[in-house]
């Protein structure tokens, strides 16, 4: 081969090992990138969600729903006892 070939091989080589490179560390950047935003993304994500469960829990505290819930169930249950005939009771008694 002549010089001229060698020079133009070297030249496309090292012009094709620079694009590899490049697009290697590009890819690289960009990955690490993404998974910073996605990490931020999943920390906004919590403490969202922290804060949304911690203003239900307040709400919850406010109206007093845990009582008012279950004075409302005791009554309902007094109200809705299944009343036992005087002939059924006798019945299982056996007598």
């Amino acid at each position: 081969m002549s010089d001229a070939s060698w020079t133009a091989l070297i030249s496309a080589g090292s012009g094709l090992l620079g694009t590899f490179i490049g697009g290697w560390i590009t890819y690289r950047t960009q990955t690490a990138l993404q998974g910073a935003t996605e990490k931020r993304l999943r920390k906004s994500v919590a403490a969202a969600l922290g804060a949304e469960i911690d203003a239900y829990l307040d709400l919850i505290d406010r109206r007093q729903w845990e009582v008012n819930l279950s004075r409302d169930a005791r009554g309902f249950a007094e109200r809705h006892r299944p009343q036992v005939s005087r002939r059924r009771q006798s019945g299982l008694r056996g007598g």
